[in-house]
């Protein structure tokens, strides 16, 4: 016979997948290396950051999650029209997770 955990409810469609909106106009922001200046204060994302989401499934509840993270621990700036190391940046803040805030939410 077919155990519990095997079967599966015909409406469930858990397959999940997220597109990133306004993709062209973020691949001409990194073609031209444009980069996200983060301060202590902080900053808006520009681009504006959203998010298709896709495959969830209806009785399931999510969470969405954004951790954005540095890619190396250098301090660059801006000189003769290309961004250079200068220097060993402040030690990283403790890590926080954005929560988008109407989560948890159903597919």
């Amino acid at each position: 016979g077919v155990g519990p955990s095997e079967v599966q409810d015909a409406d469930v469609k858990d397959e999940p997948k997220a597109e990133l909106e306004g993709n062209d106009l973020w691949k001409k922001f990194h073609s031209i290396g444009t980069e996200m200046v983060i301060t202590k204060s902080g900053r808006r994302i520009f681009p504006a950051y959203k998010v298709r989401l896709s495959g969830l499934d209806k009785k399931s509840k999510y969470f969405l999650v954004l951790d954005i993270m540095a890619v190396d621990d250098c301090r660059y700036k801006f000189h003769n029209g290309k961004w250079t190391v200068a220097g060993k940046a402040d030690p990283e803040m403790p890590r926080r997770c954005y929560v988008h805030p109407d989560s948890p939410c159903t597919g």
